[in-house]
């Protein structure tokens, strides 16, 4: 794919998850000076049945917020072949990102105990959004649910930056 002339990265990253129904251990580190983030994770017993929680703002610079996406997808086991993702665009680059990242995770449920999913390097993969984007602060949550409590919530702070902006060359120096 060609070169996109911004760049989407993460800024802060912090997590939740409740330890009797999954162990997860998230980290943020640096690769060739961005931030990028590496997983592991374990179900404490089989989950056949599960929500997908995942929204994302713009936080203007007044501070106000403007959603630029909320969604929540009730029919996690459907999730897994990404049909949702045909119907929005931005959850639809969010599943792809996530099943490039985490080449494990199964096509159909159940997500299987003591499996362990990995996740190396993730971050955000301009290519698979619009070839143009402005340049805006956004804040996203991500989250499973499964018998009516979250297994986790992962919160990350992030930016869209255009590379010819005095942003980006200042960050990158």
């Amino acid at each position: 794919m060609g070169s996109r002339s911004f760049v989407i990265e993460i800024d802060t990253m912090r997590y939740e998850f409740d330890a009797n129904v999954m162990k997860l251990s998230l980290q943020l580190h640096k690769v060739n000076k961005r931030l990028k983030i590496n997983e592991s994770a374990t179900f404490v017993n089989d989950i056949n049945d599960f929500s997908v929680v995942n929204w994302s703002v713009n936080i203007n610079p007044n501070g106000k917020l403007s959603t630029l996406y909320n969604v929540t997808f009730d029919q996690g086991c459907k999730l897994l072949d990404n049909s949702f993702g045909k119907a929005n665009l931005f959850f639809g680059v969010v599943v792809k990102n996530v099943k490039k990242f985490i080449p494990e995770i199964p096509s159909k449920c159940p997500l299987k105990k003591i499996r362990l999913l990995t996740i190396r390097n993730f971050d955000y993969d301009e290519d698979m959004f619009p070839p143009y984007m402005p340049e805006f602060n956004f804040s996203c949550v991500a989250g499973l649910i499964t018998e009516k409590r979250y297994a986790f919530k992962v919160f990350i702070n992030g930016h869209v930056a255009s590379k010819s902006s005095e942003l980006f060359y200042r960050k990158k120096l």
